[in-house]
C-alpha cells in the first residue's frame, strides 16, 4: 500500500530502508545517525520525549489516536546489541523460520521501536515516518535470510497472534486490508519477485 501511494505521487526511485546496524556503537552514535540529521535526515531526537522540532517533519501533526504533534524520545538505557551486526549475523544463522522470526521480532524489531520512543513506541507507530524505513530493513533482513537457501522462501510457521499458542499461522491465511487494498494470502507475498512483487535488496 505504501509503494502504491508513492507511485500515485510519481515517485519511481528505490525504496529506502534504515540499516540500523550502522548505528549500533553507542547511544551517542545512534542519536547522531544520519537518520536524525536536522536538515538532511528525518529530524533530530533527544533523550526527553518531545515534539519533532526540526527537519521535514518539524511541527507535524498526526491524528491517531487524537491530534497531537509527532513525538520522539530516546531511551537512554537502550541496549544497542539488539541490532548490532553480530546480533543480525546470529539471527541469520537460524535454520528455520520460527526461530528466525522470534529473534528478529524481539530484538531488532521491538527494540528499535523502544529506542526511538515517542509515537514509534505506541500502537499507532505508523504515525512516525521512520516506521516505514525500519520495517523495510526488517523486510530486507528477512529477504536476505530467505536468499541463503531457496527452500526458505515459503518457510512460515507459528501463530497468528503473538504469545498465543492457538491460531496456527498458515500460508493460506488472508491478510485483510480493510478496503485500502486487495486482501492477499500470506503465500502470495512471500517471494519478493513473484505474484506482482518485483524488488530486491542490496546485500
Amino acid at each position: 500500500m505504501h509503494v502504491a501511494e508513492l507511485k500515485k505521487c510519481g515517485y519511481t526511485d528505490p525504496m529506502p530502508y534504515w540499516d540500523w546496524t550502522l548505528d549500533s556503537d553507542s547511544v551517542q552514535n545512534f542519536q547522531s545517525s544520519e537518520m536524525f540529521h536536522p536538515t538532511k535526515g528525518f529530524g533530530s531526537v533527544g533523550i526527553i520525549e518531545s515534539c519533532v522540532k526540526d527537519g521535514p517533519y518539524a511541527g507535524m501533526k498526526v491524528n491517531i489516536p487524537k491530534t497531537h504533534c509527532l513525538k520522539r524520545g530516546l531511551d537512554p538505557l537502550m541496549d544497542l546489541t539488539n541490532w548490532s551486526k553480530s546480533t543480525i549475523s546470529g539471527i541469520m544463522a537460524n535454520p528455520d523460520y520460527l526461530n528466525f522470526w522470534n529473534q528478529t521480532e524481539r530484538m531488532p524489531h521491538d527494540k528499535i521501536h523502544d529506542a526511538v520512543g515517542g509515537d514509534l513506541l505506541q500502537h499507532y507507530s505508523p504515525n512516525e515516518p521512520l516506521f516505514y524505513l525500519h520495517h523495510a530493513q526488517i523486510d530486507r533482513v528477512w529477504a536476505q535470510w530467505q536468499g541463503t537457501n531457496k527452500t526458505r522462501i515459503y518457510d512460515y510457521s507459528g501463530n497468528t497472534v503473538q504469545n498465543v499458542t492457538t491460531n496456527t499461522a498458515l500460508l493460506s491465511d488472508k491478510m485483510p486490508m480493510l478496503d485500502l487494498a486487495e486482501s492477499r494470502t500470506v503465500e502470495s507475498i512471500m517471494d519478493t519477485q513473484a505474484n506482482g512483487l518485483c524488488y530486491t535488496y542490496d546485500q
